[in-house]
């Protein structure tokens, strides 16, 4: 079990890296706050166990934030487990062994990422409280109490023991077939209720902030006023705002385009990155009230400000990995919208607007009180300049990073990483007149437009000089369109450069050859390591991907031959090799079966066939034979330059219905073209 456990662990690299980050720097942070709550120069108070606990206000907010950090990465790491976990216990891996995994799984994590984490803060430590020592002219040797190792590492296991309860409910309550299809459902309110009381929380937030400038200014009043305030900002964010933007999309923006796609991506990140908004809120109103609270008690005041310069970043971290995430996921719309003719230039602008203004309610939330309250404190207390030039100036540091990061990958969403059914190729009214200043020019292709979406099996058939192989070179960057453009990935080829185009052909397309074109002077392991050599890959990295690729294609054996000492078939699974050895995202086969018999032909198909459905390639090939024509799940007919006829799979119940009607369209046009 527990090998089973560690080995599905490291195949999650992303996760484990993600969880192991948190683990790190919770550790890291527990264990510097604990310090400073037990050394006794920064310790008010050492007489009472109970002191020495709940002594700093400080200490226990930054423990609390840490724990709650811990729960949500432990959740959304669950969320990215469902299947696994599902899956697990489909195949008989009873409550009691499901427990052991994830005590396993758990266990390793918090040993490895935590036992970093406490030797990053050991690290920290003298660091911070050398600065501090400076600050409060203290002149004393530094030394960590061993009450901080054993307290952090309390702290640990109690997430840990949090975690496997959490893991072990998620899974215990989970419905099988909803973990099985990455779905879990959820709760919300009733919308009813959702309605009323939603209109308290921004008065909540304007009363908070009038009743800080009407009454006295008494320092405990500021805590009470600002609590108020922060859940009205909470609420403002996670209840009214979505409301008012869905009143707003239905009555007055309908027709604006623009107003309907930026709210409602707004919509949606307030929906799901909520509880980060909610924090971000909370916490900088209140450490910032809580530091002007501390004015006359400088250690309680530096840990304040250790513990804002430390949280603040954390938060926008997690704001920042959730919009993202949530931006990535939202391509598809994206390309929705490009389909209806919205540009990507026009989508820029969309996703400007929507960034300035959930960063703009992110900065005027919280920013109205913490002024407020610093104001206050600098008129009647005579808070440094410099303090407030910090806080102030900190939070918008933060927030105008978190802003550029989130809007300048977002916009490189567009035209990329598409999901499943997504254009990848479009075609616009592409024309290829060869001799064009001739007195006989002649058609390829006339006005072709039509699209291709990820993960496509699509076949061109037609006779002889129907303009099928133009098709594909043009598509392929291979060759110009006289007329028209074609869109790669969201970019148009006449937007390219001539190195944009190579590198997009050297590291996109894979294209397989009729004739094989292998060089006759290179072996058939130098011949599929040569796409790699070009682009300057490290030996050991080419020897590894050229004998993994060989292996699957069954050549290994055949690595030292040269071209002539091969046959048809291996020849052709060299080829093959050759063009998918850098990992291409789309295969392009020119009469790959061609000068191959049945038998060669049926492992070609199957081997296409694979890359297809279970890899997810794209793959477009040329054929004038209507059984390998079958094996596609798109057929596009070529006559004259034009598109005559299309097919798909999904219209026919077998494939040997698909097979029957390309088989009549094929004898048609074949019929036609004897006619001519």
């Amino acid at each position: 079990m527990m090998k089973l456990a560690l080995n599905n662990l490291f195949k999650q690299k992303n996760l484990m890296i993600i969880y192991g980050l948190t683990i790190t720097l919770v550790a890291a942070i527990c264990f510097v706050f604990l310090a400073m709550l037990y050394d006794p120069y920064l310790q008010l108070d050492t007489t009472s166990v109970d002191k020495m606990y709940m002594g700093s206000a400080t200490t226990l907010l930054v423990l609390i934030f840490s724990v709650c950090l811990m729960i949500y990465t432990n959740m959304y790491v669950l969320e990215a487990k469902n299947k696994e976990m599902s899956l697990l216990v489909f195949h008989g891996l009873t409550l009691k062994k499901m427990i052991f995994y994830q005590f396993y799984q758990s266990i390793f994590m918090y040993i490895l990422f935590g036992t970093l984490g406490i030797a990053l803060g050991y690290k920290l430590t003298p660091v911070i409280f050398k600065n501090i020592y400076y600050k409060l002219h203290y002149v004393y040797d530094i030394k960590i109490i061993n009450q901080s190792f054993y307290q952090a590492i309390y702290m640990l296991l109690m997430m840990l023991f949090i975690s496997l309860v959490l893991n072990i409910g998620y899974v215990y309550r989970g419905r099988l077939t909803s973990m099985m299809s990455n779905t879990r459902q959820k709760n919300y309110r009733k919308k009813n209720v959702f309605q009323i009381t939603s209109k308290i929380y921004p008065i909540l937030f304007i009363l908070g902030l009038v009743m800080m400038f009407t009454t006295e200014h008494i320092a405990s009043g500021y805590i009470v006023f600002s609590v108020i305030g922060a859940l009205g900002g909470y609420g403002t964010v996670r209840y009214f705002s979505p409301e008012y933007i869905e009143k707003l999309k239905a009555s007055k923006w309908l027709n604006n385009s623009q107003r309907l796609v930026v709210f409602g991506e707004l919509y949606l990140k307030f929906k799901y990155i909520g509880i980060f908004l909610e924090l971000l809120i909370l916490i900088s109103i209140i450490i910032t009230t809580l530091i002007c609270f501390n004015l006359n008690n400088l250690i309680e005041m530096y840990r304040m400000i250790i513990a804002y310069i430390i949280i603040i970043p954390m938060i926008v971290f997690c704001i920042t990995y959730k919009n993202l995430i949530i931006s990535k996921k939202n391509v598809k719309n994206q390309n929705c919208i490009y389909k209806l003719g919205i540009t990507k230039k026009y989508q820029k602008k969309f996703i400007k607007e929507e960034t300035l203004i959930m960063y703009g309610i992110l900065f005027i939330l919280p920013m109205t009180y913490m002024i407020s309250t610093l104001g206050r404190f600098y008129v009647y207390d005579g808070i440094s300049i410099l303090i407030i030039a910090f806080i102030i100036g900190y939070f918008i540091l933060n927030l105008l990073i978190s802003m550029y990061i989130s809007y300048k990958v977002t916009t490189q969403f567009l035209g990329g990483g598409l999901a499943m059914n997504e254009i990848i190729i479009e075609v616009k009214n592409i024309s290829k007149v060869y001799d064009e200043m001739t007195d006989n020019p002649v058609i390829s292709l006339n006005n072709i437009s039509m699209s291709i979406e990820k993960g496509e099996f699509i076949c061109v058939m037609g006779t002889s000089g129907s303009g099928k192989t133009t098709f594909i070179n043009c598509i392929s960057t291979m060759d110009t369109p006289s007329k028209g453009q074609v869109i790669l990935f969201g970019k148009s080829t006449l937007e390219m450069s001539d190195e944009e185009i190579g590198n997009f052909r050297s590291k996109e397309i894979g294209f397989i050859f009729q004739e094989y074109n292998l060089l006759d002077y290179l072996t058939l392991e130098e011949n599929i390591a040569f796409p790699l050599s070009m682009n300057k890959v490290k030996n050991s990295e080419i020897k590894k991907r050229v004998h993994e690729i060989a292996k699957n294609l069954g050549i290994e054996g055949l690595l030292n031959k040269y071209p002539d000492e091969c046959s048809g078939g291996q020849k052709q699974r060299t080829a093959i090799a050759r063009a998918l050895v850098n990992k291409p995202s789309i295969i392009i086969a020119d009469e790959p079966t061609g000068n191959l018999d049945s038998k060669n032909t049926s492992e070609l198909l199957a081997i296409l066939k694979n890359l297809n459905e279970k890899e997810g390639k794209t793959i477009i090939m040329v054929t004038h034979d209507v059984m390998v024509g079958s094996f596609a799940s798109r057929l596009l007919y070529i006559q004259d330059g034009t598109i005559k006829e299309q097919l798909s799979r999904k219209e026919f119940k077998t494939q040997e219905d698909y097979f029957y009607n390309i088989s009549k369209i094929n004898s048609k046009e074949q019929l036609i073209s004897l006619k001519k």
